[in-house]
């Protein structure tokens, strides 16, 4: 496979990947015959159904026809060894795409330190301090007093502003700007982000009102990786602080004087506000905003653009506007927009609650007087269609199955595929708020079974049993 974005040959031996993956040679020769490991290099990176003599791929699952696939160096668990053709080396590692993203790593860095030098275009003052085998690209403006550690790579047009220190072993891609900042061991800054700028701080005095001074720093722990279009404010008085092996998407603010933990994931477009606090192992999931002040508990989850306003417990699946926790969990409008492909007209939920994942779900639907079906349905005494509390069953239990993907409203169509014992009790006029029950019975890939009840003030309305298919957009036209 040709990669021309590379600019740079393949050529890793097989002893160089074992030792990268610790692994002993005693244990690669049980299950590799007659494998001279000196002798042995790679020339490529290919998926796994492409994989071919000297090149090295990882196998993830056993979806494959192994007949096809009949030389090549693969990282794969023990218990899948027997799949291979006897003439594939078998690379033994338990987490098989992590093995491979660490020789990915090992030659990406190759093609960074063979071509690190001081650009002549860069500007670097008298009294920065930069340690041996650096990198510093082209427009690139060191100021007085920063401090940059050995095998450190920087970009083109970066700015690190007066007495910065950046550890060993970091990347700073294109376009970044540091300045209040510490930035420890093998840190990773994509392009156009910018670190340690003034935060976000002012005390209202009308048409006076201005920004406060920030004198505080932004500290990021050893290991940290943190994508494009970034924005780290530095603390007011104290340090935002960034722990350890953080990983931080593109497009994430952050504002002055958190303080993020150990561990946390921030997928892209977060949004959080000053002074407050992520416990360790936090996962917050795209579009998440976060109200100054809150804390977030250890090892918590916050679903896709969930809105929180209050602080939770270690160990929350948080999700909502406003954002909920517990076995009670809540979609409003927006949110059930984010998760159904159904729009007005027949977006027939306004409010979904009482979320147990694969187990029941409670629709709310207010039936109002200008609902565009009462113009027909029957002018002189408006009723809602029973179909329609159907198809409001329906899109009830389509926001169950699609509460953990936010992405389903952009690729799925959801299509009745069968209704049974309908029965309608009392009619639904305007003005009656309806209650829609639904409680999960089975699914097989990608049909589902429910069974749904639907209440006006307690009393029972209307029920069914209905099933649903998930169909690719794609497929559908």
């Amino acid at each position: 496979m040709h990669k021309p974005f590379l600019n740079s040959s393949i050529n890793i031996k097989l002893n160089e990947i074992l030792e990268i993956l610790n692994i002993p040679l005693s244990e690669f020769l049980e299950v590799n015959n007659d494998v001279n490991i000196d002798e042995i290099f790679i020339n490529d990176f290919v998926p796994f159904k492409d994989l071919k003599e000297k090149s090295l791929s990882f196998l993830n699952n056993t979806h494959y026809d192994f007949n096809k696939i009949l030389s090549g160096l693969c990282i794969l668990e023990k218990k899948n060894i027997s799949f291979l053709n006897e003439n594939i080396i078998k690379i033994p590692f338990e987490r098989p795409k992590l093995g491979f993203s660490k020789i990915l790593e090992l030659h990406t860095s190759k093609i960074l330190i063979d071509n690190f030098s001081i650009h002549p275009t860069a500007i670097i003052h008298d009294t920065a301090v930069i340690g041996k085998n650096v990198n510093v690209g082209p427009y690139s403006y060191i100021e007085k007093g920063v401090v940059i550690g050995d095998n450190t790579y920087i970009g083109e047009r970066v700015s690190i502003l007066q007495n910065c220190m950046i550890g060993k072993n970091c990347k700073i891609y294109p376009g970044v700007i540091i300045e209040y900042s510490i930035l420890e061991d093998k840190v990773k800054v994509s392009s156009n982000s910018v670190l340690g700028k003034v935060g976000f701080g002012f005390i209202p005095n009308g048409y006076e009102t201005s920004l406060m001074p920030h004198i505080g720093g932004l500290v990021i722990g050893e290991g940290t990786c943190i994508g494009s279009n970034c924005t780290i404010d530095r603390g007011f008085i104290e340090n935002t602080v960034i722990g350890k092996s953080v990983m931080i998407d593109n497009q994430v603010h952050i504002g002055h004087n958190c303080i993020i933990d150990d561990l946390c994931i921030l997928a892209g477009k977060v949004g959080l506000s000053g002074s407050l606090s992520l416990k360790k192992k936090v996962t917050l999931a795209g579009d998440v905003s976060i109200k100054d002040n809150v804390t977030i508990g250890e090892n918590s989850i916050v679903v896709g653009a969930s809105k929180v306003f209050n602080t939770f417990p270690q160990n929350s699946v948080i999700g909502g506007n406003p954002a909920q926790n517990g076995d009670v969990k809540c979609l409003h409008y927006r949110d059930i927009l984010n998760r159904i492909p159904h729009r007005y007209p027949l977006l027939l939920i306004d409010k979904v609650t009482d979320i147990e994942l694969n187990k029941s779900i409670t629709g709310i639907k207010a039936v109002t007087f200008n609902e565009p079906f009462f113009d027909g349905h029957f002018p002189q005494y408006p009723v809602m269609p029973g179909v329609l509390i159907l198809e409001s069953m329906a899109q009830t239990a389509a926001c169950l199955v699609a509460y953990e993907d936010s992405q389903l409203s952009q690729d799925k169509l959801v299509f009745f595929t069968g209704i049974e014992k309908a029965k309608f009790k009392r009619p639904v006029t305007p003005g009656c708020i309806l209650k829609l029950k639904i409680k999960f019975l089975t699914n097989k890939r990608s049909l589902y079974k429910f069974s749904g009840e639907a209440y006006v003030d307690n009393n029972l309305v209307a029920s069914s049993e209905f099933s649903a298919m998930l169909v690719d957009q794609d497929k559908a036209k």
